[in-house]
């Protein structure tokens, strides 16, 4: 009996899951049916009877697993057969063949896709033709020779380019950490196309790419912009992955000696240097130049290595805010704080512009809609460093100095106090709100938290004067920006709120900050790191434990004072997540810490806005307002038998339901305040998960509890 594509692609996923997968979770990945998927389960039972190996293993309420002891002899029995491909859509199957042609050292042929995409030939060559113009707009001809195949001429930077857009458009969205994040495994995308882009990045190591640019900063004695600082990492990962295939970036002459004299040019001798050592490649000048390029045109936050008033940048960013002035009919007080500012950024925009080096601005499209003036007069301004450099902005370009001048005229207008003005928005305006508040006001003193509040009470702020709002969840509103972020702050939250608001970070004592580094350095060149960023913060929380903690922790309730052994129901079993909210809910409820209205007014506002209690992988924090049928101060914790999904696709499936009943907007901030210590250490947290006795979950929260 021969096993089909299809039915393979199941039993690989079952295979490399590792523990048991649910029929609906194969439907998700493979794009196919819950039936089929089922239909196939049979099938997939009788090849293995056939090969004289046990039949797949059911396990009620986990899913499907199979004997581990059996899992490399059906691997060794499937080594000749393809992962199935679903039919990909028109679109799908352009962006695969784009990554195709651009990966490949040789011709490719129609028959070779049609392999590839199961279509037919005359499929391929519709959308070939289509290909044909989209290569074209940038600049890269697409060849077809009878015979031979399909390949691409052009310039090696402008198919670097297709790759970095064509990566962007697969996953819809502008961040490079989400490209890093397909590299590392760390996103799933459709299966298919995650399979391309993975295949350009094998064996490039993300981490000691980090670990380069890092070291450039360094050297260079400047500080990136989050964006620009993961857009450099993706820029050297497909730098490195082209240059391993032979691929190398030409430059005239004239230009690489003009680089040379650049200062920044040095640094990239000593980047190279250690790229070159790491992935056993030679890195020649002219891509030392475009690295270079890259170093030059990359944003930064500070720089403390510059002397603009010697430039000749300098005096156009004094030429533009004078222009901008007239053009506005506008004077504006604080000319040095936007010189400085807006000189930090033009000297790498230009040469981003001259030698189009393109980034995105996620927030080109709110800037235009509520600065529309502001940005149509720095793009009319903006043409006095065009002439001066003979070259035409983007777009995302003016939208980033539009904000300086934006920036500049808010703070003028409803800043004195020289803070930044926000609204902090979750689903009540009690839990998730009142976690965020806390990492806030701890990391971020320049922002000034005007309230915590439910996302039905934003409009009554409408006049207020607010600067953003900072939600963790997605909500839409006329009158201020949003950010979103998670209710347990990434790094990547805190370099967004950085860059857009325009705050600098508390950072951490240099002393332990040297050791964290050290340490993630070491276990770095001896382990392979599953999650670099959580492991860096688990061992930050360590080594700052005995440190004092924050503003809300006298005079309150502690977490080991809420959460008693009564308070704790472990391993329970569970339908769905509305029973796990009822569930955990119960135990408060049985209690008269609650009313039943509470838990009802819980599950209909997930309903009505979505899983905003969904607040980290696997963790769920049930709650609503005080006002909806408390009686009590009370938290409880629940974990679950078989986790379950809230339709939260970050952090689903939740395992561990932490359900609180909250008096008002104070009295829990010290017991959440330990929370969220605990919730950032990985291994505490599992702990409590595998705990089959109360008192082992009692122990930990007592170590929080201080």
């Amino acid at each position: 009996m021969i096993l089909d594509k299809r039915s393979s692609a199941i039993l690989l996923n079952i295979i490399d899951e590792g523990d048991s997968v649910t029929v609906k979770t194969l439907s998700r990945r493979l794009n196919i049916s819950q039936r089929t998927i089922r239909y196939d389960l049979k099938k997939i039972d009788d090849w293995l009877v056939s090969k004289n190996m046990n039949k797949l293993q059911r396990l009620h309420g986990k899913g499907i697993t199979i004997d581990n002891e059996e899992k490399n002899v059906i691997k060794e029995s499937l080594r000749d057969i393809e992962a199935y491909s679903y039919v990909n859509s028109s679109d799908e199957r352009k962006k695969i063949i784009a990554l195709k042609l651009l990966d490949s050292s040789e011709p490719i042929t129609i028959k070779e896709l049609q392999n590839i995409l199961f279509v037919s030939k005359n499929t391929i060559l519709k959308e070939l033709k289509a290909l044909r113009l989209w290569f074209k707009e940038r600049e890269v001809k697409l060849v077809g020779k009878t015979g031979i195949g399909y390949f691409l001429e052009g310039k090696e930077n402008k198919k670097r380019s297709s790759v970095k857009e064509l990566m962007t458009q697969i996953l819809n969205k502008d961040m490079a950490i989400d490209i890093i994040k397909v590299i590392n495994g760390m996103y799933e995308v459709d299966n298919c196309i995650s399979k391309e882009l993975k295949n350009l990045f094998n064996k490039i190591d993300i981490n000691y790419i980090e670990e380069c640019v890092k070291y450039a900063e360094k050297l260079l004695k400047k500080e990136f912009t989050y964006n620009s600082y993961m857009n450099l990492i993706t820029h050297l990962a497909i730098a490195i992955k082209r240059l391993l295939s032979n691929k190398e970036i030409k430059m005239s002459g004239d230009n690489l000696n003009k680089i040379k004299k650049f200062s920044e040019f040095k640094i990239a001798v000593k980047l190279a240097e250690k790229l070159e050592e790491k992935f056993n490649i030679k890195i020649p000048d002219d891509e030392i130049a475009y690295m270079t390029m890259h170093l030059v045109g990359t944003r930064v936050q500070k720089d403390l290595n510059s002397q603009f008033e010697n430039e000749l940048v300098f005096d156009l960013t004094q030429m533009l805010i004078r222009n901008f002035e007239k053009e506005y009919g506008v004077t504006i007080t604080n000319k040095n704080f936007l010189t400085k500012n807006l000189t930090l950024h033009l000297r790498p925009a230009i040469y981003r512009i001259k030698f189009d080096i393109k980034i995105e601005n996620p927030l080109l499209k709110d800037i235009k809609n509520r600065y529309k003036h502001i940005y149509l007069t720095t793009k009319k301004v903006f043409k006095i460093v065009e002439n001066t450099y003979d070259f035409k902005a983007n777009d995302d370009e003016i939208g980033y100095i539009a904000m300086h001048f934006a920036c500049a005229l808010h703070n003028q207008e409803n800043s004195h106090d020289g803070k930044v003005h926000v609204l902090v928005v979750c689903g009540s305006g009690v839990g998730t709100s009142k976690l965020l508040e806390a990492q806030l006001k701890v990391k971020f003193p320049q922002i000034n938290i005007v309230d915590t509040i439910s996302i039905f009470d934003c409009n009554k702020y409408k006049d207020e004067k607010i600067d953003f709002i900072i939600s963790t969840i997605d909500i839409e509103n006329k009158f201020f920006a949003t950010l979103v972020v998670n209710p347990l702050l990434s790094w990547e939250d805190c370099k967004l709120i950085e860059n857009t608001l325009n705050v600098s970070q508390i950072k951490n004592n240099s002393l332990t900050e040297n050791i964290v580094i050290r340490i993630m350095n070491s276990i770095s060149n001896h382990c392979d790191v599953r999650n670099y960023e959580q492991l860096q913060n688990e061992i930050t929380f360590i080594l700052k434990n005995s440190e004092k903690g924050n503003e809300f922790e006298g005079g309150k309730p502690m977490l080991k004072d809420l959460i008693t052994c009564d308070n704790i129901e472990l391993n329970m079993e569970v339908v769905d997540w509305e029973d796990a909210v009822y569930k955990g809910g119960k135990i408060l409820l049985d209690k008269d810490y609650i009313t039943p209205r509470y838990i009802h007014g819980i599950i209909n506002k997930i309903k009505e806005i979505g899983p905003y209690i969904v607040i980290a992988p696997g963790i769920a924090l049930p709650h609503a307002r005080p006002e909806e049928g408390v009686k009590k101060l009370s938290m409880s914790i629940m974990t679950l038998k078989n986790p379950v999904e809230f339709g939260n696709e970050d952090n689903d499936p939740v395992n561990l339901i932490i359900t609180l009943a909250a008096i008002d907007n104070e009295t829990h901030l010290k017991a959440l305040s330990q929370l969220m210590g605990l919730l950032n250490n990985s291994e505490d947290v599992k702990k409590i998960l595998n705990a089959k006795e109360k008192k082992e979950v009692i122990k930990i929260l007592e170590k929080y509890s201080k």
